[in-house]
């Protein structure tokens, strides 16, 4: 992580100003109350099979048992934008098949509901950051499609919503006979 920090120091575009403390969370989700003994290589802006990727972070996990050599590695994509949120989901889907977990890292506050689904649909982590704050809004997903639950979760929004119109009008209307009558 210090030569990371090093060589953002030297090379980092504005995007990547908050580079080296999203790599921080990011290796403490992956690793913290999971594993103690572990290993990481970071690579920024390295290409696979031509594709740059902003930032991949790969994990080596020792194993517990001596007669294996680890238990488990993973390899993590990370894209930065400020801003072009679109531009940050579609490089995100591309470079999605070539790692374990990818993540955006964005400064940009403003998203259409269309990409919160592109999100839950590849299962990319999304971190936003400013100056002084970052925050992982949405954990990534290794090999599920989080569309479903994004659906189920806009409709019993909407469906109470609904209902609570529905209610509102029957007890107007209840409200609006009884003083007819009265």
């Amino acid at each position: 992580m210090e030569e990371y920090r090093t060589w953002l120091k030297e090379n980092a575009n504005k995007e990547e100003r908050q580079a080296y403390k999203v790599a921080e969370l990011i290796v403490d989700y992956h690793t913290i109350n999971r594993v103690s003994d572990y290993k990481i290589d970071i690579f920024p802006r390295k290409k696979i099979n031509g594709i740059e990727f902003d930032l991949l972070i790969y994990i080596w996990v020792n194993s517990r048992d001596p007669e294996k050599r680890r238990y488990w590695d993973t390899l993590i994509g990370i894209e930065f934008k400020e801003t072009d949120m679109d531009k940050v989901l579609k490089q995100a889907i591309i470079r999605r098949e070539f790692v374990d977990y990818m993540y955006i890292a964005t400064n940009c506050r403003a998203w259409e509901i269309e990409q919160l689904f592109l999100i839950a649909l590849y299962g990319i982590g999304w971190i936003y950051w400013d100056n002084n704050f970052i925050k992982m809004i949405l954990a990534p997903k290794r090999h599920v499609n989080r569309v479903g639950d994004l659906i189920n979760y806009l409709l019993d929004r909407k469906l109470e919503e609904i209902v609570e119109e529905t209610v509102d009008r029957k007890i107007q209307t209840r409200l609006e006979e009884w003083l007819k009558k009265s």
